[in-house]
C-alpha cells in the first residue's frame, strides 16, 4: 500500500511517503505548515498523487493552525482520491517515538494536556506535578482515576513549555523539541497499524482533537 502521512501539528512539518521522509522547520518569514502542499508535491515526485492509496495525519492536540492545515489538506486529498484517511493523535505519536507512556503538552490558558498511555486529559497546570508523583492521585470530581507517569520509574516527554515548568520543579522530563526524532516515520508506522487492524476510515469521520477550545473559537 502506498501510504502518505503528514503532520504540521507539532514543532515541525513531517511528511512520509512509503518510508521516504521530509522534515521542514519554520523560518523567519513563514511557519513550517505553509510549505506542506509544495513539499507533498516534491516527495511524491514522478509517482503523482494518484499513487497514494491511503493518508495518515496527525489530528492533534497541538497547534490550532497546524491542526487545521493538516486536516484540511488531508480531507480534501482523501475525498478527491476516495481513499482511507487515518487520524493519529499527537500524544500517541510522541509516546511511540520516545517509548514512554506519559506525555505533557501545553494547552495554554493555564492548562496542560496529559496522556497516560491510554487517554489524553485536560488538566490544570497547578495540578500537573501531582500527576508525576509516586503517590496515588485520584479526584473523581475533576479527572477521575488516572495512571501516574512516574510509577516504576516511567519517563515523561513534553514540549518546551512544559519542560521548563517541570525542570524548575526538579522533575526529570524529556524535551521532544530539543532533538526531535522523525515523527513522520512514527506517524506512518501507527497509521499503517491502524489500517491493518481495520475500521471505518472515511475522510468525513476524522475530526480534530483539540481537548481545549481554541482561542479563536472562544466568545
Amino acid at each position: 500500500m502506498n501510504l502518505l502521512c503528514f503532520d504540521t501539528v507539532l514543532n515541525k512539518t513531517f511528511i512520509n511517503y512509503n518510508g521516504t521522509s521530509r522534515v521542514i522547520k519554520s523560518d523567519a518569514q513563514n511557519y513550517h505548515s505553509v510549505y506542506l502542499i509544495s513539499e507533498i508535491r516534491k516527495i511524491l515526485g514522478a509517482a503523482g498523487v494518484g499513487a497514494v492509496d491511503a493518508i495518515g495525519v496527525n489530528i492533534g492536540p497541538g497547534s490550532f493552525t497546524g491542526i487545521r492545515v493538516c486536516l484540511t489538506v488531508a480531507t480534501v486529498m482523501a475525498g478527491e482520491l476516495d481513499i482511507p484517511l487515518v487520524g493519529v493523535p499527537s500524544v500517541e505519536i510522541l509516546s511511540e517515538a520516545f517509548g514512554v507512556d506519559a506525555v505533557f503538552l501545553d494547552a495554554r490558558r493555564g492548562k496542560y494536556i496529559y496522556y497516560d498511555g491510554d487517554e489524553a486529559k485536560l488538566i490544570d497546570k497547578a495540578d500537573a506535578l501531582a500527576f508525576t508523583k509516586d503517590t496515588l492521585y485520584e479526584d473523581p470530581a475533576l479527572y477521575g482515576s488516572v495512571k501516574l507517569c512516574q510509577r516504576a520509574g516511567e519517563k515523561i516527554v513534553a514540549d518546551a513549555n512544559c519542560y521548563e515548568y517541570f525542570a524548575s520543579e526538579g522533575v526529570e522530563v524529556i524535551n521532544y523539541e530539543v532533538k526531535t526524532p522523525d515523527l513522520g516515520a512514527v506517524l506512518a508506522k501507527l497509521a499503517a497499524k491502524k489500517l491493518q487492524a481495520g475500521g471505518d476510515f472515511h475522510y468525513a469521520k476524522v475530526k480534530p482533537l483539540y481537548l481545549q477550545t481554541p482561542p479563536i473559537m472562544v466568545k
